[in-house]
């Protein structure tokens, strides 16, 4: 069979495949056919290539010899074809005949991947699975993505959930660790992470951030390990940060282990970027613990702030960019945290300060900006939201200046 014949096939059966015929045997009376029209097949039609007629003709004659199809010829011509028609009765010689396993195979492989981990988990992971099994039965779409053959594509996001847990990893672990530990090769996660990242976009508890690398560290999953920076009058099982004179990085296995000791501090100030970390440092008030959030705060981040919370500090600030970034990363920190925020140089008199150093956004970003006028957990920054609608501009954090 040539290279014709094995691609009419293969187009056909996935006619076919997308046909009632596939979900309900027996209930439709259209049959599955190819035109071999100027729109379906225009090669077929080309005036100025007569062999390549000839050779479709030969590849229909070698599928029709295999009893795979049947043809119907021109009204006008024996020598040309009106329409070639899939024979639904000889289905399993024309997968075979085509060198492929059937959608239907490949969506049983898939459906008993996860029925096995959907019997395992409760929860979002089971959610996820048992969306699966009902995608199959149903032929709806698939979610996350997924497609009816990659059942090991399913089974190796299935053992990545199985190590995050039902709530991620307790601590953090480095992308390529994670990866050998779970799936038994370090290079696979970056293989499958726009997949794993569909699912848990879609059926973690919690929106994820925007961004890949961050939402990743949500779940525990990093490219490298990151220290938790600390500036400021604390003492954590006797390390005293203060003394230092400077920040300090903290292995996230010792902040998930650590007491605060002393506190000495009225507030704290979480950072979103680090250059403005390094900046407010140098200048750090008195009686202020600066904490670097590494843009999108991470639970790492968050236990350690819950634990200076927890140690007698009661007002807990957070200085941003001044835009939809800035705002998000806010709002995300007060509700995983429960911890009341106020914005630092996040105000309408910073902004209209540093406005004309800012840089300009467009008509899909405005669209983006003023949807958070009707959501009450961005109430602090109606203000300056309006601000920015009105000069169109966002202002970085790294261009206020400290005084």
């Amino acid at each position: 069979m040539n290279g014709d014949a094995q691609r009419i096939l293969n187009l056909l059966l996935q006619r076919y495949e997308r046909s009632k015929h596939f979900r309900a045997p027996g209930e439709s009376a259209r049959g599955v056919f190819l035109k071999f029209d100027r729109d379906t097949v225009p090669e077929y039609w080309d005036e100025h290539n007569g062999q390549r007629r000839a050779d479709l003709n030969v590849a229909v004659g070698q599928l029709v010899a295999r009893g795979v199809l049947s043809v119907r010829a021109s009204r006008y011509s024996r020598d040309e074809i009106e329409r070639i028609d899939l024979n639904l009765d000889r289905l399993e010689g024309a997968y075979e005949l085509a060198g492929r396993a059937s959608r239907r195979e490949h969506e049983q492989a898939l459906a008993a991947v996860a029925a096995e981990w959907a019997r395992r988990w409760d929860g979002w992971r089971a959610e996820f699975v048992q969306a699966v099994v009902a995608a199959l039965e149903s032929g709806a779409r698939l979610p996350a993505g997924l497609r009816p053959a990659e059942s090991e594509l399913l089974t190796d996001l299935c053992r990545a959930l199985e190590a995050l847990g039902p709530s991620g990893l307790p601590g953090e672990l480095p992308r390529r660790i994670f990866s050998q530990r779970s799936l038994g090769f370090s290079k696979r996660l970056e293989e499958i992470q726009g997949s794993l990242l569909r699912v848990l976009r879609d059926y973690w508890p919690v929106p994820l951030p925007d961004d890949d690398r961050e939402a990743l560290a949500e779940v525990g999953i990093v490219a490298n390990p990151q220290h938790v920076l600390v500036a400021g009058p604390v003492v954590l099982d006797g390390l005293d940060v203060g003394a230092v004179g400077t920040d300090v990085g903290l292995a996230a296995s010792f902040v998930g282990r650590c007491r605060v000791t002393a506190l000495s501090a009225d507030r704290v100030v979480t950072i979103e970027n680090l250059t403005s970390f390094h900046q407010f440092v140098e200048k750090l008030p008195e009686r202020t613990v600066a904490l670097y959030l590494g843009g999108y705060h991470n639970r790492v981040r968050r236990q350690f702030l819950l634990k200076l919370a927890a140690g007698g500090i009661r007002r807990i600030q957070h200085w941003g960019d001044i835009d939809l970034g800035g705002f998000r990363i806010f709002a995300h920190l007060a509700r995983e945290t429960g911890l009341a925020l106020e914005p630092l140089l996040m105000d309408v008199e910073t902004y209209r300060t540093y406005a004309p150093q800012g840089i300009a956004f467009g008509d899909s970003y405005a669209t983006e900006l003023e949807r958070l006028l009707d959501r009450a957990e961005y109430e602090q920054f109606w203000p300056v939201i309006t601000e920015m609608l009105h000069l169109r501009k966002k202002v970085e954090q790294e261009a206020v200046v400290i005084g």
